[in-house]
């Protein structure tokens, strides 16, 4: 599932609520914003979550090889 929000703060928001009813289901989430270590979210990204919340300029950039 992807969530595109459309602020960094909105997604951080968005992404403490959806892993609150994630862990119920036991899903993973990443959040995929602006202001935050690249590599690290796109080495996140390749451990397949199933949510992705995250701003459109950041989602369009971590595109896996």
């Amino acid at each position: 599932m992807l969530i595109l929000a459309p602020s960094q703060e909105l997604a951080m928001q968005t992404t403490r609520v959806v892993r609150e009813w994630a862990t119920l289901v036991d899903l993973k989430v990443l959040a995929l914003t602006g202001g935050a270590n690249v590599k690290r979210q796109l080495d996140a990204l390749k451990k397949h979550p199933e949510v992705i919340v995250g701003t459109p300029g950041r989602v369009a950039e971590s595109e896996i090889e």
